[in-house]
């Protein structure tokens, strides 16, 4: 039972997970059509100028907000509001605006570290760590390219890592070690704002599962979910829960409730899309 749960995991750490943040590129595809070329050409690699790129910094440069102090009441309250929201991916409901809102204040709470993380990833990102995150995050910058021409390059993703409230944290029928989020702007080529904004979560599996006698390989254990907001029409918005059934990986499109308030925010995702583009270009000048 211990070598089958310890491969179980390191299959979809390594495989399955990394599949899912790929689509965070390759599944916008999906949502549209498989003609605008992005699944077969996606590939990470280390910052580069393109004229798409500096128009959209510049462009967010110009547009940057005057960000307020972040005090501790508010950011408790995004802490929070992020933890609700994830663990109802789960069982399918999300509330985009409280990741929205969480992303905003770690963001302008934060600095970027020029140096990335030496550890490859599976996904092919090259990651940068944000320092002077608030307790209980941990955040990074996510840079990957995609060469659909309809998207800019790069495409930038916050990745914040959220500590478990709890030991053992019993979610959705299964321990977890913690929980992630993975918010991802595609930025529009030709007029620099989002075009699409995608929220991906996941809750890893915790070795507390077989002291607790969760038979995770029985049963339909969820691990997260893939949402995806078309900016130009957010009524076909589209989610997939991918997970564990009786052992096997599956991915499967649901039907999703949002909660929270009024969706979408534009005026907050753009400030996103602005707010991670500053940070890129703190990297690259």
């Amino acid at each position: 039972m211990a070598i089958a749960f310890g491969i179980l995991v390191y299959h979809f750490r390594q495989g399955d997970s990394a599949s899912e943040t790929r689509n965070l590129l390759d599944g916008v595809a999906h949502t549209e059509s498989t003609s605008l070329g992005i699944e077969d050409s996606v590939h990470a690699g280390p910052p580069q100028k393109r004229e798409s790129v500096e128009s959209l910094e510049s462009s967010a440069e110009l547009r940057r907000l005057e960000t307020p102090v972040v005090t501790t009441d508010e950011m408790e309250v995004a802490r929070q509001g992020l933890r609700n929201t994830m663990e109802g991916t789960l069982m399918g409901s999300i509330d985009p605006g409280a990741v929205l809102d969480a992303a905003l204040l770690v963001l302008s709470s934060s600095e970027i570290s020029k140096q990335p993380i030496p550890e490859a990833d599976p996904t092919g990102a090259i990651r940068y760590p944000l320092l002077g995150t608030p307790d209980g995050f941990k955040a990074e910058l996510w840079v990957q390219r995609t060469n659909n021409q309809e998207f800019g390059n790069p495409v930038l993703s916050l990745r914040l890592e959220c500590a478990p409230p709890t030991e053992p944290y019993v979610v959705a029928g299964a321990a977890r070690r913690g929980s992630n989020v993975t918010i991802t702007a595609f930025m529009d080529s030709s007029t620099g704002q989002v075009r699409h904004f995608n929220i991906l979560t996941d809750f890893e599996l915790s070795s507390d599962n077989r002291n607790l006698g969760i038979p995770i390989d029985q049963a339909r254990i969820p691990f997260g979910l893939l949402y995806n907001l078309d900016m130009r029409n957010p009524l076909s918005s589209t989610a997939r829960a991918f997970g564990v059934n009786n052992g096997n990986h599956e991915s499967r499109e649901v039907p999703l409730t949002l909660v929270g308030g009024p969706w979408p925010r534009e005026d907050g995702i753009s400030q996103f899309g602005t707010s991670m583009f500053g940070m890129y270009h703190k990297l690259t000048h």
